[in-house]
């Protein structure tokens, strides 16, 4: 595995840095590195729920299995959101930060369901950039996945994108392991479990 991909739980919040980029008066973009370096995290296992292409790039849904892995993104956002709202001079644009955060967690309709997240499988002049292996660890093309697949991934946490409107960070992926596993249930955090995760603020290198 490259040396720079690290599993979800070994994540040092601390250690996160934005560096932002004003594009235009209505558009910033900011750089998310870890230890000056791509933020690239292995994730736990998740399934695919649904596909969407469109002309940039494929939306990929997954449904969480794993409880860590689901508090681990919330606290990833309380984080992005504190410390935006904290640089907010940086933005001036930006108002009610936390109100126009495009969270990447899709809550379910129905209680008995598990969250969802979605990931992008980016296109680049046309190629799709992600890097897809079977469960024997062989290449494979993108129309090998398919709904309901079990999977691991290794998403690159790369931008985070401020607009006059909308601010969300963005999740490639940049490389999806199919597995032969069954689902694993999860039980979802308690109010009093998610208290403390906005406790720790991302740095920054403004």
């Amino acid at each position: 595995m490259d040396n720079n991909i690290i599993f979800f739980k070994n994540i040092d919040f601390k250690l996160i840095k934005i560096k932002p980029a004003k594009i235009s008066d209505d558009f910033s973009i900011g750089d998310i590195k870890y230890l000056n370096k791509n933020l690239l995290v292995e994730t736990d296992e998740l399934i695919i729920r649904n596909i969407n292409c469109n002309k940039t790039d494929y939306d990929l849904s997954c449904e969480f299995t794993s409880n860590e892995f689901y508090k681990f993104i919330l606290k990833l956002e309380k984080n992005i959101i504190r410390t935006v709202h904290n640089k907010i001079e940086k933005w001036p644009y930006i108002k009610n930060i936390k109100d126009n955060f495009s969270s990447s967690l899709v809550f379910p309709k129905n209680i008995n369901s598990n969250p969802e997240i979605l990931f992008k499988i980016p296109i680049k002049k046309g190629n799709i950039q992600t890097k897809f292996f079977n469960s024997n660890n062989d290449r494979i093309s993108i129309n090998d996945i398919n709904i309901n697949n079990k999977i691991k991934l290794v998403i690159h946490i790369k931008d985070l994108f401020l607009v006059s409107n909308l601010f969300n960070i963005k999740l490639n992926i940049n490389k999806l392991n199919l597995l032969d596993k069954n689902k694993i249930n999860i039980e979802f955090c308690s109010d009093s479990e998610e208290s403390d995760l906005d406790e720790m603020i991302l740095t920054d290198i403004i």
